[in-house]
């Protein structure tokens, strides 16, 4: 079916009026979730380095901490993703779920989907350094064989429109692995992919469209904030326009996956074809 952006931006605010309060509270969540867990990991390198006191009268304090952290700050990154990726799941099944489940449902169906979930992650990651390796030893030979900038110049356009294609067949991701329960990475990967067929220039402007509306609102935010900042406004009014940057950061990123439900709506129908007929 054709996919039709004004459809799927109506049935997007609908879905994020719908059920707004339960989103905010998972993202709310893992917001404190993922501060706590930094901060206890932070007071700990910290005791070890003896406490408070050891900063005191040693500006080099702070990079011996997390010099020391090594490995355990990787594992702590690992940790704060997978929150990420169960918050993200659990709004999802909030949108996209006709049970209208709770929010403990609801993170209990991130946690399902975790292990597929940071299985695409993984594969995905892993596609786009190697791309980025070979991109960057094309554009390195075009500087150094050709010497011509333009080619240079096109090489970086077909990156990006590169990156921009992936990251439209990609995008039905989240929702395959939590709405249609595909647990497999490889499996969900395909999916996206066919789901999205015939629709990824449609697609791409939809996600387009609202990116641009949400930067510049977030940018127009931002600015009235510096602008009080530059005129000497009230510190109450500078930290009530901080404050709903933040609120509004927190609702963009919410709105967003609600868009990308939107769009899985239109999308989805019953699988079809192995994994080797999906990247047409």
């Amino acid at each position: 079916m054709s996919f039709s952006i004004s459809q799927a931006i109506s049935e997007s605010f609908g879905i994020f009026k719908s059920r707004l309060g339960a989103m905010v509270a998972v993202q709310l969540v893992a917001i404190i979730a993922t501060y706590a867990l930094m901060g206890a990991f932070f007071l700990s390198a910290l005791s070890g380095m003896g406490g408070l006191a050891a900063l005191q009268g040693n500006p080099e304090a702070f990079a011996q901490i997390f010099a020391g952290m090594g490995f355990g700050f990787f594992l702590v990154y690992l940790v704060v993703l997978a929150i990420s990726l169960v918050a993200q799941a659990a709004i999802c099944a909030l949108c996209g779920d006709p049970r209208r489940p709770t929010i403990g449902e609801a993170l209990t169906t991130g946690v399902r989907s975790l292990p597929a979930l940071g299985g695409a992650f993984l594969l995905v990651i892993v596609g786009a350094i190697g791309i980025g390796i070979l991109f960057a030893l094309l554009m390195a030979g075009a500087a150094m064989g050709a010497q011509q900038p333009w080619l240079i110049f096109v090489l970086g356009l077909v990156a990006m429109v590169g990156a921009a294609y992936l990251m439209t067949k990609l995008s039905m991701v989240l929702p395959v692995v939590v709405l249609d329960e595909v647990r497999g990475p490889l499996m969900a990967i395909g999916r996206s992919w066919q789901l999205t067929r015939g629709n990824s220039l449609r697609l791409f402007g939809y996600f387009l469209l609202i990116g641009i509306l949400m930067g510049v609102v977030y940018f127009a935010l931002v600015a009235a904030l510096g602008g009080v900042g530059n005129s000497g406004g009230g510190i109450a009014v500078a930290i009530v326009l901080g404050l709903l940057v933040l609120v509004y950061a927190l609702l963009a990123g919410i709105y967003w996956l609600a868009a990308v439900v939107a769009a899985h709506r239109q999308l989805g129908g019953p699988s079809t074809g192995a994994i080797e007929d999906t990247f047409a």
